[in-house]
């Protein structure tokens, strides 16, 4: 069933972007605006997962995608290394980049990234943030109390909050 959706998506987007709107490439990040003769750069969308310059958060690709990564990648691979396709950005096919958010690198937008590391290790759960996968559950309770966000725990940590005050 899945791999009948994107090929749905795509003539959905075909249909109502247009085909060459669908495949046009527009900078995601800026857009240059002539301003009495001045040329400047403003934001022509926000910034999804990544930082002011443009380099992508920790978390971003932390993530799995929910849609074969196969399928994923032929529709969203992106143009080279810590580069977003601008397909991602496309309102149409917001639904396809939900499934698709590893490939896409919004895995921050995701519920379970909605919540921030604890303040005193932030800096180091990047760099740990392999340790999230160890199967020894109190190693995994640290590392859910310590980087929830660079993890992916923030879901699950939320619903065990939501548990005690019940």
């Amino acid at each position: 069933m899945v791999r009948f959706i994107f090929p749905l998506l795509l003539v959905t987007a075909v249909v109502h972007a247009g085909f060459f709107d669908f495949f046009r490439h527009q900078d995601a990040t800026t857009e240059a605006v002539e301003v009495a003769g001045n040329e400047t750069s403003t934001p022509a969308t926000p910034l999804r997962c990544a930082h002011a310059n443009g380099t992508l958060f920790s978390n971003a690709t932390s993530c799995q995608n929910q849609s074969p990564d196969m399928d994923c990648d032929f529709f969203f691979k992106a143009p080279a290394e810590e580069v977003r396709n601008p397909r991602c950005d496309e309102p149409i096919l917001q639904d396809a980049v939900k499934k698709c958010a590893k490939t896409c690198s919004v895995c921050c937008e995701l519920p379970e990234f909605q919540c921030e590391d604890h303040f005193a290790y932030a800096f180091l759960c990047p760099t740990i943030k392999k340790t999230c996968k160890v199967e020894n559950r109190d190693v995994k309770e640290v590392m859910m109390e310590l980087c929830p966000k660079s993890c992916g725990f923030c879901e699950e940590k939320a619903r065990r909050v939501k548990t005690m005050l019940l």
